[in-house]
């Protein structure tokens, strides 16, 4: 089985392939910025309003052309061209337009590498084979492996009508097209339009620039500068240890480590081509109770007061020189804490993204998350950022708002937005170095058992990194043994080596350029025997390229993986995808809407009516309370007679914490959550792991058989919670390259309410001649009788018509949810229709409801009556 905690604990080096673009010369051309986007142009002769965001001017007055650049989630990249070229003059064969590309980015003709796209007017004769990408040879000519792009992707207006001064061509090539996994962040593009009418060369881009220069052809920059801001929590609950047993400073402490070891890999892979910054927010309050966060103020800092350049941070301390000083406490304001992100991410043409790291609840200004608005910076709106999250919590879904974290990243979005759950500091730093995979195209490698990995064909750097979570005497560190047994020791330049006591933690690493391919091993610094650490990292931009995917799809969990070498898809039988997964057994909406202080699960009732005045007065009811007659064996935390109000009480009276610091407080279905689990003794909820594999056969989920994408429709996805996915992808690349990429992801699966299956009643409150109060209610549960469960009001609504409601909508912290309306019995009955998550909700009472009171008097005035008449028989049958 392959274990999530297995790749994380065991030698689990990754190998890191620096982009080409880090070691280029910076004397260089114009820049050309087509910023990919995730929605695909189309080939059709015309220019949509958005289609393109760039348009350039090639030299002597021959035209125009636009570019853009795309990104799917998973599969091919693509480069779009659109070409309007001034040529009254239709001359076959040579009017040409040619675009060559130095894919490396290195100022020189590589063969096999760079490539060039020729696109004709017209072919004399019969020829189709308009467009064509071929390989540049030493001199920059496209003579080498010359192939016809498919006729779906280009389309030619070769202007010969009567009248026409202009030819039109508009050309989409893929990734896979020029032999690459994906389109790089940088390539030097240079364009000339020829015709044998004219010198032949008619124009060109860059203006002025010939083919042959090179170093000074532009640079087309697929991506915007790169802005992180990593977010983290520092309320009183980052004082505890991960488990939450003691008080040792573990989280936060461990959440400076992650952010150190994010910044030294994100440092050691900046581009100087790229002005790519980096910061670090904290949040927490200012204020507040010992067991209450109402009233807290919220404190959100970006430390420094602004983002830095990557290329000017000290590469060694620059998280802890900042957070060294500051202590975890107070509550939890994350919406304040991603709202200083966003104002510090705010730094012209950007890809801005927030990591934000919690372990707990969102508690001020409420615990109601969407209570607020997010406040963005200027004109910028939410598409504009990209959150992703991370979880620090060994309970998953009871410790911590996992469904919150995953709704936060999928809001957001962008093309790596992602949710990780993790349950060490181990899997924290795996967690943080994870994030920075998909903007940069990184892959990872697994280790096997002696610490060896597999370095691939033609792989451009390597970055080999270990991590001790402790310090002792003296340094620790390793050695890198060769495929061909050379040693590289810590002599080597690219050794790298940092330790911090106060922390406790060291880590060390090797930058290899140009490494050869085959088994490489990491090897103690005196004798040959494997050398391993608590994480072993390496992050690399690979030939042999894996994405990997989760993602919703009904009520199932579509997980994708794709491998493709040098854009060559690499496909069964000569790969094997398959993954660990770790899944709930429990669902947090079921639980808290069943399970009971006896530690039994039993369908809920609606509580007893309640008074108007109270809902007029926006009292709460006293609905949910758990009342605890008798003390849980080996529990010194509760009186022997306890109950519990969970609309009031805060986390501290639950967990019994340390009241010499501010706690952090719960929602109210959390806290009885909270102290259900404590009364029946679980840590949390019950969990199970398995094995599975993916396909890529056309079933199974996959959509087409062969082209290189594993997948996998996950249908045991029946439970809310967090799905904790360990993937690995090994075989053997077209190259015969022998391979292994693995990478972490997490899912929270929410419960998605169906109309058929949720309880929809109503009761009468009270009723007078000119009055009625009637109370209507609802059970949301999903189509697998999952619970929605309390704390989700903001997505209940009731819709009344000829009615006034009365009050706001109650959630009675058991599933039940309603709304009390009024209205005159004389104008009829009102309409009422309640919606949740949109959808309008028409079904009947499925669970324990009461009957509503006026049944109960109709059902006791047939009573009165049967016995009546019951009684005039008899007396009448005993009459003489």
């Amino acid at each position: 089985m392959i274990s999530r905690k297995w790749i994380i604990y065991s030698l689990l080096t990754v190998a890191t392939l620096l982009s080409w673009y880090n070691t280029v010369v910076l004397a260089d051309g114009v820049d050309v910025i087509a910023a990919k986007r995730d929605l695909f142009g189309t080939v059709d002769l015309s220019v949509g309003s958005s289609e393109y965001v760039v348009t350039e001017n090639f030299d002597n007055g021959k035209g125009i052309f636009r570019i853009q650049t795309y990104r799917p989630v998973i599969g091919n990249e693509e480069i779009q061209f659109y070409f309007e070229i001034n040529d009254s003059h239709v001359d076959p064969d040579n009017d040409q337009i040619r675009i060559r590309l130095d894919l490396n980015h290195d100022h020189a003709n590589t063969p096999n590498i760079d490539k060039a796209i020729v696109i004709y007017r017209q072919l004399s004769g019969a020829a189709t084979n308009r467009v064509r990408v071929a390989d540049l040879n030493l001199v920059g000519e496209p003579v080498n492996n010359a192939v016809d792009l498919p006729s779906g992707q280009w389309m030619i207006d070769d202007g010969s009508d009567a009248g026409d001064t202009t030819w039109i061509a508009e050309v989409k090539v893929t990734a896979a097209d020029l032999g690459f996994g994906y389109i790089p962040s940088i390539i030097g593009l240079h364009i000339r339009v020829l015709t044998n009418n004219e010198s032949p060369t008619a124009g060109v881009f860059p203006p002025g620039i010939s083919s042959a220069a090179i170093a000074s052809w532009a640079n087309l920059k697929t991506r915007n500068p790169i802005n992180y801001a990593l977010v983290l929590d520092r309320s009183g609950s980052m004082e505890d240890s991960i488990d939450g047993s003691t008080k040792n400073f573990e989280r936060w402490n461990s959440a400076i480590i992650a952010s150190e070891i994010f910044s030294q890999l994100y440092f050691a892979m900046r581009s100087p081509y790229f002005n790519d910054k980096i910061g670090v927010v904290t949040y927490t309050t200012a204020s507040g109770g010992f067991f209450s966060c109402s009233g807290a103020t919220p404190q959100s800092s970006l430390i420094g007061g602004s983002l830095q350049n990557l290329s000017s941070i000290s590469v060694d301390g620059f998280v802890t020189s900042t957070l060294g000083s500051l202590q975890p406490t107070g509550c939890t304001p994350i919406k304040d804490g991603l709202n200083t992100a966003f104002a510090g991410l705010d730094d012209g043409d950007a890809e801005r993204i927030a990591l934000l790291l919690s372990d707990g609840f969102h508690n001020v200004p409420s615990t109601n998350y969407d209570a607020t608005p997010y406040v963005f910076p200027g004109s910028l709106t939410q598409s504009d950022f990209e959150v992703n999250t991370v979880v620090l919590e060994n309970e998953p879904d009871t410790g911590a708002d996992t469904n919150l974290m995953q709704d936060i990243s999928n809001d957001f979005g962008g093309f790596a937005s992602a949710y990780i759950n993790a349950v060490s500091k181990e899997e924290l730093v795996a967690a943080f170095v994870e994030n920075l995979f998909g903007h940069l195209y990184l892959n990872q490698t697994q280790f096997n058992g002696t610490a060896q990995f597999t370095v691939n064909n033609n792989e451009p750097r390597l970055v080999v990194m270990l991590v001790w979570h402790s310090t002792v005497a003296s340094d620790r560190g390793f050695r890198l043994q060769r495929p061909d047994n050379s040693i590289i020791d810590t002599t080597d330049s690219s050794y790298h080596h940092f330790r911090d006591t106060t922390l406790g933690y060291e880590l060390a690493y090797y930058v290899v350029d140009n490494p050869p391919a085959g088994t490489w091993q990491s090897i103690g610094l005196v004798s040959n025997t494997a050398e391993v650490a608590d994480n072993n990292l390496a992050i690399f931009d690979p030939t042999i390229y894996a994405q990997f995917n989760a993602k919703r799809q009904g009520q199932d969990i579509l997980l994708q993986v794709s491998l493709q070498e040098n854009g060559k898809p690499i496909t069964e039988p000569d790969a094997e995808v398959t993954m660990g997964v770790e899944r709930p057994d429990e669902g947090l909406g079921t639980f808290a809407s069943t399970f009971t202080s006896k530690c039994q699960s039993v369908p809920p009732n609606i509580p007893p009516i309640i008074n108007v005045r109270d809902i007029i007065s926006g009292k709460n009811p006293p609905a949910g309370n758990i009342v605890i007659t008798s003390q849980p064996a080996g529990s010194t935390s509760f009186a022997t007679t306890t109950t519990v109000n969970p609309n009031t009480t805060s986390m501290a009276a639950v967990t019994n914490g340390d009241q010499n610091r501010l706690t952090d407080t719960l929602p109210p279905h959390m806290i009885k959550v909270q102290r259900l689990l404590e009364i029946c003794e679980k840590d949390g909820f019950n969990r199970s792991e398995n094995n599975l594999k993916l396909y890529d056969d056309g079933s199974h989920g996959d959509a087409t058989a062969g082209d290189g994408i594993f997948s996998l429709l996950y249908q045991d996805a029946d439970k809310e919670g967090t799905y904790n996915f360990a993937f690995l992808a090994k075989g053997k690349a077209p190259s015969g390259s022998e391979f292994t990429r693995q990478k972490n992801l997490s899912y929270h699966k929410s419960v998605i309410v169906d109309s058929t299956t949720t309880a929809f009643d109503s009761r009468v409150i009270s009723v007078t001649d000119k009055l009625v109060h009637k109370e209507y209610y609802i059970v949301p549960m999903d189509n697998k009788h999952e619970y929605l469960g309390p704390g989700h009001a903001p997505e209940v609504k009731f819709f009344v018509t000829g009615a006034i409601p009365i009050g706001q909508t109650i959630d009675y912290n058991n599933g039940f949810y309603s709304q009390v309306v009024a209205y005159d019995p004389a104008a009829g009955e009102p309409i009422v229709t309640p919606v949740v998550q949109g959808t309008p909700i028409q079904g009947k009472c499925d669970v324990q409801c009461p009957l509503p009171n006026w049944i109960w008097w109709l059902i006791a005035v047939l009573t009165l009556i049967i016995l009546l008449l019951f009684r005039l028989c008899m007396l009448r049958k005993n009459k003489p």
